[in-house]
């Protein structure tokens, strides 16, 4: 397969199979009578793990030690589970975050609603903001 024909079996862009070629994600041989990269189905598999993982919220990063240990004979699942946790962990904090921003705005906006707007005097730029407490 060429570059072309991986990506689109993928869903991938060709300029994403080339980059993941260039850091080493993808080994693709060349095509003697041309130059051209050529990918066989074993790349194929690859990159659709690699795209699954990713969709699982592991950077390109996370996905080459996973593929390392796979490489070393050694069972990357226990890697895999403590990276998924750490994300999860992560998601879940800033999700958190989020809804505590969510409300703090909706708390803004109930505030506002009962205040004339104002104009820039050169001491305030906007009074609606400089008079909002989190408190």
């Amino acid at each position: 397969m060429k570059v072309a024909q991986l990506a689109q079996a993928t869903g991938v862009s060709s300029d994403t199979v080339r980059y993941y070629a260039r850091i080493g994600l993808l080994t693709p041989t060349r095509d003697p009578s041309n130059g051209y990269k050529a990918f066989n189905g074993a790349d194929l598999s690859r990159l659709k793990f690699i795209r699954h993982a990713q969709e699982l919220g592991l950077t390109l990063k996370e996905v080459r030690a996973v593929l390392t240990e796979a490489e070393a004979g050694e069972s990357p699942c226990p890697m895999v589970r403590d990276l998924v946790a750490r994300h999860l962990d992560d998601l879940r904090s800033k999700i958190d975050a989020l809804k505590s921003l969510e409300t703090r705005l909706a708390d803004a906006l109930r505030l506002w609603d009962e205040m004339p707007d104002g104009v820039p005097d050169g001491d305030h730029v906007c009074h609606l903001i400089e008079t909002w407490s989190a408190d």
